[in-house]
């Protein structure tokens, strides 16, 4: 009676977790084809809500890699917190915009994963006039003042990804050497049969050590 509860009740938090996993996408910039590799530059992550917006979005920035934080650099305003990099950073988005900034010294390619959650992702409402947006501006120096985006000079926006007015996301590279890909849910069966199997193995274990 005690196993059959103890199953139970992980199953349970193994679908709950499964349930409020959001969407998830792994972003790439060639910072040594943009001719930024080993030099100081800075990082805006920047969500900015429409006018129109009625639910929250939020995101977090996890899985940082491949630039390392100038102490005493980072700025943060509206609903952002968190860091410094590689720290996990939270965004709320904000109007006006949410964002948070830090001076960095770049390596050859900066990635990290971008995790999507709140209403306007799970229960989108439709009443939205206009998207959420996700942004990475890059700068060449530390005060960003300086875009280095060539092919978008005046913000310095490398990418975007869009949390549309229906909730699904969509990416787009401002900047040839800007990539983000979504990284697919695993199965919810799939997970579920794994911890089924760990539980029942674990109990056989526990069999086996007594019988001994």
């Amino acid at each position: 009676m005690r196993t059959t509860h103890l199953l139970s009740s992980t199953l349970f938090l193994i679908l709950a977790g499964v349930a409020s996993a959001g969407p998830v996408y792994q972003v790439t910039l060639d910072t040594a084809a943009m001719g930024l590799s080993g030099d100081d530059g800075s990082l805006d992550f920047v969500f900015d809500a429409s006018p129109g917006s009625t639910q929250s979005a939020t995101v977090q920035i996890v899985n940082f890699t491949g630039a390392s934080y100038i102490a005493g650099s980072q700025v943060d305003t509206g609903s952002a917190s968190g860091g410094p990099l590689p720290s996990a950073i939270t965004i709320i988005a904000g109007n006006p915009d949410s964002d948070d900034f830090e001076a960095v010294t770049f390596g050859s390619t900066l990635t990290f994963d971008v995790a999507f959650s709140g209403p306007a992702v799970d229960s989108p409402n439709g009443t939205a006039t206009g998207p959420t947006v996700f942004s990475l501006e890059v700068f060449s120096d530390e005060l960003g003042s300086v875009p280095a985006n060539t092919t978008d000079p005046s913000t310095g926006i490398a990418g975007t990804i869009t949390v549309n007015d229906d909730g699904a996301l969509t990416a787009a590279g401002v900047s040839p050497d800007f990539s983000a890909q979504a990284i697919p849910e695993p199965s919810t069966m799939g997970m579920v049969l794994g911890a089924l199997a760990m539980l029942i193995g674990g109990r056989f274990a526990r069999r086996s050590k007594r019988s001994v």
